[in-house]
């Protein structure tokens, strides 16, 4: 006994009728493996580019096949061939690119993609477009506002446009993202979903590594640690990091502070670095730059502050808690959803250094208050952020979609 099932093939708009062999079901058909291409713009090391990583090793292999396409080489192309990842580099330097777009669609017509994940302004543009003139579902990942700081709004205006209309789903990775882009990017509610990121959590490193960290640093028994993760970029709000962290040195003279993230080309951390010295504060104030081991340095930490002018959901503050670490942040983006003022941290209007630097230095000079926050806030990670969670909630959106084309 055969049965008959009509299925679209390629790009082809006729169905085809195909004969199938006893005991092959609609349902099998549609249980083959799927093969899903991530695609982003950015290379460099990131949240956003983090959470693309972590979709990209984590998707079930015997459900996904996985391909990435990035922009530019960098640090992600490097991580995603140690983890084994099928991965491209489709470099694309002009504002609007057809080429790309076009060079794009042949890639997923060679793959026979299924589905188009994009992450990123330019990639979810690109994507979009390719999604319509391929007929193959996009969802885009949204992890910032809709506008960013000193990007031009009219450039952001088309990207917006083509990537609304032409996409087919948009995950962001916050609620407070979600009334923005409904009003003001002018999306459907039905169109989005939310899926927050998600963190492995690690144990905590042995003593002596601590130890090794300390004597590498130069850190003292009596000093307390306040650690800020977030690459030198204009929305973090180094600057104003750096008055905050002159202020705390100055009334208390244990604490030291460690910044760790990339510098880039130094346009930011340079005038910094030279003001920090002029306030003779650079064995207090100590700028790391890019590490590979900061899952290690967060236990390091007795406090971890942010003074981010702009975010999303940062996975900075994520991976704090998971660290059992007491928070001071900006309230900016999507930080109050995983900042709880006065529960497991405090969080602080954007501007308000002076406050921020009293609230740094109430925690600093109390370990009972700094314990209690950081247990609340490791236990709501681990119930809101787990990596399994979100590499959950993608696959299932993966599925409905692909099934729904």
């Amino acid at each position: 006994m055969r049965e008959l099932l009509w299925v679209h093939l390629g790009d082809s708009l006729n169905p085809c009728l195909l004969v199938i062999s006893k005991g092959y079901t609609e349902s099998s058909f549609m249980n083959r493996k799927r093969n899903i291409l991530i695609v982003t713009e950015s290379s460099v090391p990131g949240g956003a580019e983090t959470v693309v990583l972590n979709i990209a090793k984590n998707l079930n292999r015997d459900r996904f096949n996985v391909s990435v396409v990035l922009f530019r080489p960098g640090w992600l192309l490097d991580q995603l061939m140690e983890f084994g990842v099928d991965v491209h580099v489709m470099e694309s330097t002009r504002s609007f690119d057809f080429g790309f777009v076009m060079g794009l669609r042949r890639f997923c017509r060679d793959r026979r993609i299924n589905l188009i994940n994009s992450h990123l302004p330019g990639a979810n543009m690109y994507c979009s477009m390719v999604g319509m003139l391929a007929r193959i579902p996009v969802i885009t990942t949204v992890h910032n506002e809709l506008v960013m700081p000193g990007y031009e709004e009219r450039f952001v205006t088309i990207k917006n446009f083509l990537t609304r209309n032409f996409a087919t789903r948009h995950v962001l990775v916050a609620e407070y993202l979600k009334d923005e882009y409904i009003t003001k990017g002018k999306y459907s509610a039905d169109s989005i979903e939310i899926i927050r990121n998600g963190i492995h959590f690690r144990p905590q490193p042995d003593e002596s590594t601590l130890d090794d960290l300390r004597k590498e640093l130069s850190i003292g028994e009596l000093d307390i640690l306040i650690g800020n993760v977030a690459n030198f970029d204009p929305p973090k709000g180094h600057n104003h990091l750096v008055e905050v962290a002159a202020l705390v040195c100055k009334k208390n003279p244990q604490i030291k502070f460690l910044l760790i993230g990339d510098e880039r080309d130094g346009e930011i951390a340079n005038p910094l670095k030279e003001k920090v010295a002029l306030l003779g504060l650079t064995d207090r104030i100590l700028f790391l730059g890019f590490r590979t081991d900061v899952p290690k340095l967060l236990y390091l930490l007795d406090i971890f502050v942010l003074t981010s002018i702009s975010e999303g959901l940062p996975l900075s503050i994520i991976e704090a808690k998971a660290a059992a670490k007491p928070i001071v942040a900006t309230d900016v983006g999507g930080v109050s959803e995983v900042v709880a003022d006065g529960q497991n941290g405090y969080l602080v209007p954007h501007g308000g250094e002076s406050i921020m630097a009293d609230r740094l230095i109430k925690l600093a000079n109390d370990s009972s208050l700094r314990q209690s926050m950081g247990t609340n806030g490791y236990e709501e990670a681990r119930a809101m952020f787990s990596m399994e969670t979100m590499i959950d909630k993608y696959q299932v959106l993966f599925e409905r979609m692909i099934n729904k084309a």
